[in-house]
């Protein structure tokens, strides 16, 4: 075997290939083996780690190191003076293994397919009663099924998979089998008007047959969604299930089906049961299939008038330490075709052939072949696939993190924060490393159950597949595919590290493109490459079926002879070499030839994002407008605005009640009264509700907060939209950080008990002079001054409107502190805990209810309006983190801007001895110019390069 094989190889080298470039190899190149190459790795990781983990700082790593690491491991390349890039020979042969006493076939019956106009399942089951389309089935099942259409002469056949469905129920043990309910007249209709039908359906049925349960049935559709919803709109569609009993369960269905078939869209619905992964309780040693075998994935399954597919499978073991893999030279793939399942070379076909490469490995693929338009071979095969369990284990251990998105790839602006994905891949593989969990070569057949027992020939063992697999260590299995996976990691880390200019760089965005394919090309579960085909050929080496050892390195089945794919021609998938930035070289992380360079169009699609999103994760954030971005907006100049019209959700014992508003004057005529509420337009709603006034009227006291200082940036972080949505949670949330950039508190009742005057007055208070020059802020509150002419118009109705207002008052947690004279007054109070931002000596003044225990805190990326904590009721917790620690946290959840303009929270012993010192001028003089006036407008004006490149490097640094 290893002549041809060595053969193959070296013909792989001396055809002439069509690249999709002009790139030619200058390197040497070097033939060598599987273990030698993975020494190389050990070493270039030892040298790159020195005794450190491989989620260690990645500014403590060397820069050289890694870069050496990341271009050998995938790349296949070292740039030492004389550039090498390496060639992985054919496995060495080790007969003697497949011929050793503990290497066995083991056969199994994987999964089963039924079919039918009646009910196949004879058991208990239990049925959905909410149907989610993202549930439904879509795609090719793979099976050559015979349907007789109601008005046609003939039957019909067909793949079932691309009927209109719904996901009606589960089955056996643990539900994991699943019920559909297939519905091929459906296709004009949509699906949610379906999915009501078939629950009035389910209904109707159980009133016939189990009249007895059904009290535990929702009357219609939308009431049992929103049962399962919780009755909140913004609740979560969750899973309802109802159990039938075996006894109806036949009769159940069956009228279910009858009153589908009743509709138009459901004439020709049949009943598909799908059962999943049931190798393990059929599992066995025998030199063919018995009737055991079968029946035990068929129990409870009617066989009659059914029609029943059954994955039939092999897997071949080898003795503790050896992995068998599937070799694919040399038509390898049409031989194991051969040897299992008795295909002829008319029965072979490439167009309905995709290969699934191992891990990048040229010689170790197994592959995918659809036959259900055209069965093959007197047992009607109508799908195969061979493929190496390894890459179900990395996905079952590492919690099934199945794909790397392009956003996530981009948006990292951590070196040292892996996505998850990657990092739960390598910390899978790592552990499968240690464990050498076995690696098997499985081979399935899909086929009808007729034809099950002898689909496999009686003599296959593993000494029989000697010319089609390939034995390799175990611990060479996990190691090439845990190096792999941290190269992906390492060269993510590297390019996070590196400026925004030169990410936003389309060769450095082909290069992570590229990578994305390639990660997700290492671990997936069974599949074909699924390269985006543009990409690849933009990316690699191409051929044609014109020459014949392309067919055993191409990605994918072309499309015809003439058809370009992209090839692995020298043993593995190697990437073209990457270039990094260097200075005086460019500052570029890209690969080393520039015409590898994929369009914006072929970006966005691979990337799944739009160019204007691209651009704007690596716009530097002095670039952008403030104003758009809401870190910087003016101070309001205007009145409040009105309360939105929405349901407020009162604590248990608070009755709402309405009130009439006051009349609306439109002029400024002397004769008026004297608490007249002038308007501009007349009032359509002469009703307004308590509570609509008493949460409108803290709205309109938040929009007060202002801007600190010169800077324009406002006390609140919530946008004017946000402000007028808040809720009575959220002033009950403690996390205040999330609502104000810079903020003191008190807890003294006394406070509290004042704020609680000012806002409400009553009879024998005083309130503000809410007209009076030299009182600010409180004529811009509409909700206020109505509130004070009702307190002389109807002194009674004010009344039960204050008292409903302060106790409602008495549930927050928290609120701004009014004063008389000036509605929000932000200077510093001494007595305070002051959670400043940064060197700031001013802060909004907020009261904190004395009933409430829990502690003001800092916890940055917390949304807004969140349920708020359980009570503290330990003493020693109640009294919280220091002011330091807390004004510390709250650091962490200002923007990146507004850190850089107020600078950092001085520590206890530089604030004693000294004072704070003052703003950065210069930065307030940008911040001026960059929002300054231009005919009652803000506007954004341009800087000129000096002046960009001293901002840039003064907010993020020289790099």
């Amino acid at each position: 075997m290893s002549d041809s094989a060595h053969h193959s190889r070296a013909s792989s080298q001396a055809i002439s290939l069509t690249p999709s470039h002009d790139y030619e190899p200058q390197e040497d190149l070097v033939l060598t083996t599987l273990p030698a190459m993975l020494q190389r790795f050990d070493l270039a990781q030892a040298e790159m780690l020195e005794n450190l983990d491989f989620d260690a700082p990645f500014h403590d790593l060397d820069k050289s190191a890694v870069e050496k690491y990341i271009n050998l491991v995938l790349c296949g390349y070292v740039n030492r003076p004389v550039p090498d890039l390496y060639s992985l020979e054919t496995p060495e042969e080790h007969p003697e293994i497949l011929a050793h006493r503990d290497s066995r076939c083991y056969r199994d019956v994987d999964s089963a397919l039924i079919f039918g106009r009646l009910f196949p399942w004879l058991d208990q089951y239990d049925i959905l009663t909410t149907f989610q389309e993202r549930k439904s089935l879509k795609g090719y099942l793979h099976a050559h099924v015979k349907f007789d259409e109601p008005g046609e002469a003939e039957p019909t056949y067909r793949d079932p998979g691309s009927d209109p469905n719904v996901f009606w129920g589960v089955c056996g043990p643990a539900g994991r089998h699943r019920i559909y309910l297939m519905l091929p007249m459906a296709n004009p209709v949509a699906m949610d008007e379906v999915h009501e039908q078939i629950y009035n359906a389910c209904w109707q049925a159980v009133c016939q047959v189990l009249p007895s349960t059904l009290t535990t049935w929702s009357p219609t559709y939308q009431a049992e969604l929103d049962r399962s919803k919780r009755f909140q709109n913004f609740g979560y569609q969750t899973e309802s299930r109802k159990c039938i009993p075996a006894a109806a369960g036949t009769v159940f269905a069956n009228r279910v089906m009858s009153l589908i078939r009743a509709h138009d869209w459901g004439r020709s619905a049949y009943w598909f049961i799908q059962i999943r992964g049931s190798k393990d309780t059929t599992r066995h040693l025998d030199r063919n299939f018995t009737e055991a075998n079968i029946d035990s994935i068929l129990t409870n399954i009617d066989r009659e008038g059914n029609i029943i597919f059954l994955d039939m499978a092999i897997e071949v073991h080898l003795p503790n330490g050896w992995a068998s893999m599937p070799a694919r030279y040399k038509d390898c793939h049409f031989g194991m075709a051969r040897l299992l399942w008795g295909f002829e070379e008319e029965d072979w076909d490439y167009d309905n052939y995709h290969p699934d490469i191992w891990a990048g490995i040229t010689d170790f693929a197994g592959f995918r072949a659809n036959y259900s338009k055209s069965p093959r071979t007197r047992n009607l095969i109508s799908y195969i696939q061979v493929y190496t369990t390894d890459k179900f284990q990395t996905y079952k251990t590492s919690g099934k993190a199945f794909r790397l998105f392009g956003s996530q790839i981009l948006k990292m602006t951590d070196p040292d924060e892996v996505p998850a994905p990657l990092r739960n891949v390598y910390e899978a593989t790592a552990d499968n490393q240690v464990n050498v969990t076995p690696c098997v070569t499985r081979f399935e057949a899909r086929v009808p159950l007729h034809r099950a027992r002898h689909i496999y020939n009686t003599d296959i063992r593993p000494a029989t597949l000697a010319r089609v697999l390939h034995v390799v260590r175990t611990e060479v299995i996990w190691a090439w595919r845990c190096h792999r996976v941290l190269a992906c990691a390492m060269l993510l880390r590297y390019a996070s590290s590196l400026k925004k200019d030169s990410r936003l760089d389309r060769e450095h965005l082909t290069l992570m493109a590229t990578l994305l394919h390639f990660f997700n090309g290492i671990h997936c579960r069974p599949n074909e490459m699924s390269w985006d085909r543009t990409l690849a050929r933009t990316i690699f080496e191409t051929g044609t079926l014109q020459e014949r050892v392309v067919r055993d390195i191409m990605f994918w089945s072309p499309r015809s002879a003439t058809d370009s794919v992209p090839i692995m021609a020298y043993g593995a998938l190697w990437l073209p070499p990457i270039v990094f930035p260097r200075p005086g070289q460019g500052d570029v992380l890209r690969f080393h030839h520039r015409k590898f360079v994929a369009s914006r169009q072929l970006l966005c699609r691979v990337l799944c994002m739009k160019w204007d999103e691209i651009e704007k994760l690596f716009m530097h954030r002095f670039q952008e407008d403030r104003y758009k971005t809401g870190e910087i907006r003016p101070k309001k100049t205007t009145a409040s605005s009105s309360p939105l019209k929405r349901q407020i959700e009162l604590p248990e014992g608070y009755n709402d009640f309405s009130y009439k508003k006051p009349r609306a004057y439109f002029d400024h005529g002397p004769d008026l009264p004297a608490a007249a509420l002038v308007g501009s337009t007349p009032s359509q709603v002469t009703d307004r509700a308590a509570s609509e006034m008493f949460l409108g009227l803290l709205t309109q006291i938040m929009e007060r907060l202002g801007t600190i200082g010169r800077t324009h940036i406002p006390y609140c972080k919530l946008s004017t939209a946000q402000i007028r949505t808040v809720s009575l949670d959220t002033f009950r949330d403690p996390n205040v950080s999330t609502y104000l950039v810079s903020y003191q508190y008190t807890k003294r009742p006394e406070d509290w008990a004042s704020l609680k005057s000012l806002l409400f007055p009553g009879d024998d208070d005083v309130p503000p002079k809410i007209d009076a020059k030299e009182t600010q802020g409180w004529r811009m509150l509409p909700l206020y001054k109505e509130m004070l002419i009702i307190r002389e118009e109807n002194p009674a109705k004010y009344r039960a409107l204050r008292m409903f207002c302060r106790n409602a008052f008495d549930t927050l947690m928290w609120f701004p502190k009014v004063s008389r004279d000036r509605l929000i007054d932000n200077k510093i109070r001494t007595s305070w805990t002051h959670i400043f931002a940064g060197a700031t000596k001013n802060g909004t003044p907020i009261a904190i209810n004395p009933k409430f225990k829990n502690q003001v805190t800092q916890h940055a990326n917390r949304p807004p309006v969140l349920t708020p904590a359980s009570l503290i009721d330990d003493p020693e917790e109640a009294a919280g983190p220091s002011e330091q620690t807390q004004a510390q946290a709250h650091q962490s959840t200002l923007s990146r801007f507004t850190q850089s303009v107020f600078g950092p929270h001085p520590t206890p012993e530089e604030a004693i001895p000294r004072e704070a010192e003052p703003l950065d001028v210069e930065l307030v003089e940008w911040v001026r110019k960059v929002s300054s006036r231009f005919r009652g407008r803000y506007q954004v004006m341009d800087l000129t390069e000096e002046e960009d490149n001293e901002m840039h490097s003064r907010l993020y640094g020289t790099n």
